[in-house]
């Protein structure tokens, strides 16, 4: 519990950081959805070009600076009064898009280093971490709240990123990043069972679905 109160204060704190830029953004009149895409594309590009080529500590610092954009787009949406259910499927949609990039040119960087133990867990992590907002949006669609968990995107990015950062700019040996991207893999699963028994307690008496409204094949 007290991790997750300082992870809100920390977020907090970016958010009110965010203000000065959101306010200038909004002034010139910048969208957020021109954020978000702008940040995703960024991630995109530094993450496929920097980490398959071995430039792990400099690609960690710009995609620390691009997941700003995160914060940034829900500023600049709220300081000019667009915010908007588009806006809010563009960003959850990207962001899974980003996540992917992260965790995947890392898979490639471990391919080229004929690290298999690696790629299989950074491949892992991209599948495992798809499914936690998958499970709050199925959640969501069907009426209850499943935000909780373990660990939340945030704080998976920020951990994979600074253990990614860690191996070349302070020499932390390669097997350290495994057992992270190991604790992400588990922390992913972890946090979609807490969210699939959530929707458990919430639905566990509702009436059954009438087999004739179930999608072809189940």
């Amino acid at each position: 519990m007290g991790g997750r109160v300082l992870a809100r204060r920390l977020r907090g704190t970016v958010r009110a950081v965010m203000t000065v830029p959101g306010r200038g953004l909004v002034a010139l009149g910048v969208g957020p959805d021109a954020v978000t895409v702008v940040g995703t594309v960024g991630v995109v590009v530094t993450a496929f070009a920097l980490w398959p080529a071995g430039r792990l500590e400099l690609g960690a610092w710009l995609l620390f600076g691009f997941a700003m954009f995160d914060s940034l787009d829900g500023t600049v949406a709220r300081l000019s009064g667009r915010s908007t259910r588009w806006g809010a499927f563009l960003d959850s949609t990207l962001d899974r898009v980003a996540d992917a990039s992260i965790f995947g040119a890392l898979a490639i960087w471990f391919h080229l280093q004929g690290d298999t133990v690696g790629l299989v867990l950074a491949v892992l992590v991209v599948g495992a971490g798809a499914l936690v907002p998958y499970a709050r949006a199925k959640a969501e669609s069907m009426g209850v709240a499943a935000d909780n968990g373990l660990a939340e995107r945030g704080d998976r990015l920020a951990l994979g990123i600074t253990a990614t950062w860690s191996v070349q700019a302070l020499g932390v040996p390669v097997v350290v990043l495994h057992a992270v991207l190991a604790l992400l893999l588990l922390a992913s699963l972890v946090t979609t069972a807490q969210r699939a028994a959530r929707v458990r307690r919430a639905l566990g008496s509702s009436p059954a679905v009438d087999p004739s409204d179930l999608p072809a094949g189940r």
